[in-house]
């Protein structure tokens, strides 16, 4: 394998050019429409997807306690709440449903553990079994906590906005509700940033970062070192989407974050915003529209040569996916709506409040 250059306009990866006038193009579409979500599979068309192998239009109506709600084991949890309302959890196993205690956005679920959005820049830690809680607030921070993702080397990272536009970001470990630790502190300069959405959330940590010169970095030893011209669309655990725009459109390619050296993905054609990677395999990203209204959320299945629409009207702010890519959630009618990507069924999960600044947080069963 040859040696990456540091430098590569535009000559990263299986790139293909996309205008605003094809995002217009719906002839040789196969949709299912699927309790909100759309089910979208074409050869050639403006996605440049395969269809998909199978398509269930069917619906499961799930009720708590009814048994595994995704029709069959899975190991995961659901937190669901809001700032003014109590977090549920939510067994996908069993089915079963029980508060946790706390009111709150839930942002992630790490070994057991609902980290929690109380708002007005507090965060917190609750044990999803016992709810014993503690403040996340470990004793080597001075600066408030704006945002948490998870740390590719594990744990999460917290990120605080420091004065002048600069933004420092701090890797903690959790090994439980009263063991934090800080591990790391890194700096991202001003005009640089991690991957955010049109709300400004971070999607990911400052591990690979993107600059307001079209100048994408990674983190080292030293520091962080450019390696890539482009715009940084999505980070991965190992895979990295990137997009180069000219007047005759945007290229978007799959890059290999350890080689820097493009992956063989189905193309992305279409205009793309920012979005996030769930374990290399499902690519969940905003969508440019001709319109200019609000973007739409597509999630692309890398494996399977699919990609669903989810209507959802915020943005990614309203879609969910579960640690392993495998699974979506969006927010339907007084329901949640689950997306199985491989068995292409959807469960609909009721007697959840679902309102407009509800949250939900995935995690595996502890």
């Amino acid at each position: 394998m040859p040696e990456p250059s540091l430098r590569s306009p535009r000559r990263v990866g299986h790139a293909a050019k996309v205008t605003r006038g094809d995002l217009i193009t719906v002839a040789g579409l196969a949709i299912v429409v699927v309790a909100g979500l759309v089910l979208v599979g074409q050869a050639g068309g403006p996605d440049g997807l395969p269809p998909p192998t199978t398509v269930e239009r069917s619906i499961d109506q799930v009720r708590p306690g009814d048994g595994p709600v995704l029709g069959e084991p899975v190991g995961l949890v659901l937190a669901v709440g809001a700032i003014d309302t109590e977090i549920l959890v939510v067994d996908l196993d069993s089915g079963a449903v029980w508060p946790l205690g706390q009111r709150g956005r839930p942002e992630l679920i790490v070994d057991g553990l609902v980290i929690v959005d109380e708002g007005a820049g507090t965060w917190g830690l609750v044990d999803i079994d016992s709810g014993a809680g503690a403040d996340l607030a470990p004793d080597a921070l001075t600066a408030p906590i704006t945002a948490v993702v998870p740390a590719v080397a594990g744990g999460v990272w917290l990120r605080h906005d420091e004065d002048g536009g600069g933004r420092r970001w701090s890797r903690v470990s959790i090994n439980g509700v009263d063991a934090i630790e800080v591990v790391e502190v890194v700096t991202v300069p001003r005009g640089s940033d991690t991957v955010t959405d049109a709300a400004g959330r971070p999607l990911a940590g400052p591990e690979v970062i993107g600059s307001d010169a079209g100048v994408i970095s990674v983190l080292g030893s030293s520091g962080h070192e450019p390696v890539l011209d482009g715009s940084l669309v999505a980070v991965g655990p190992n895979t990295l989407v990137v997009a180069a725009c000219d007047q005759a459109g945007c290229a978007n390619a799959w890059v290999d974050r350890a080689t820097l050296q493009p992956l063989d993905h189905p193309p992305l054609t279409a205009l793309l915003g920012s979005g996030f990677l769930a374990n290399d395999t499902t690519l969940v990203v905003e969508t440019v529209t001709n319109d200019g209204t609000n973007p739409i959320v597509k999630v692309f299945d890398v494996v399977h040569g699919t990609a669903i629409t989810t209507g959802s009207p915020s943005g990614l702010a309203r879609t969910w996916v579960s640690p392993a890519g495998r699974f979506v959630a969006v927010p339907g009618f007084d329901a949640l709506l689950i997306t199985d990507l491989e068995a292409r069924r959807t469960a609909t999960l009721h007697r959840l409040r679902v309102d407009a600044g509800v949250h939900v947080a995935w995690g595996r069963r502890p």
